[in-house]
């Protein structure tokens, strides 16, 4: 499909919690196991549960620890935490898991979200992605977690 705009297929959608303080990371990281998630390396992972198709991404949401917009390990200290989410690899019924999740580690930590640079409540987040959505249908007439998208991604890589 040629003419498709990238952009506006939102392949990944990033969402920041400022914490405003230095932490250790250590110190954070019980709260990501007690809501399900997993250590991986120097971040952490939420794995979906249900049966997931080979063109869909079997995670919901990559956390990783920042410190002055440097990853860190995670025997470190953070200033920021970074959530992925790969909103075009992922049906949309997976939207209010992820901002569920960051919505209640800005309550446990503290801190203001953060996305494209501009501060956001979750409500406002619920709405921005569910117009992404709406992006990825006018621009190639697809959900999010189709094979179509996937397809339409992968071929577009490498990109000029």
């Amino acid at each position: 499909m040629t003419g498709v705009d990238h952009s506006k297929l939102h392949e990944i959608e990033t969402v920041s919690l400022v914490l405003g303080r230095r932490v250790a990371v250590k110190d954070l990281s019980q709260a990501f196991l007690e809501r399900g998630f997993t250590e991986v390396d120097d971040f952490f992972t939420l794995s979906r549960t249900d049966a997931c198709p080979a063109w869909q991404i079997d995670s919901i949401i990559t956390a990783q620890f920042l410190l002055s917009s440097e990853q860190v390990d995670l025997d470190s200290s953070c200033d920021s935490i970074r959530f992925d989410y790969l909103l075009a690899s992922l049906p949309s019924d997976f939207i209010p898991v992820f901002i569920g999740a960051i919505r209640g580690f800005a309550e446990s930590f503290g801190g203001e979200l953060r996305h494209r640079n501009e501060r956001v409540y979750a409500d406002r987040l619920l709405e921005l992605f569910g117009s992404y959505v709406r992006d990825i249908d006018a621009e190639v007439a697809e959900q999010p977690g189709s094979e179509l998208l996937a397809i339409l991604i992968e071929q577009s890589y490498p990109r000029r």
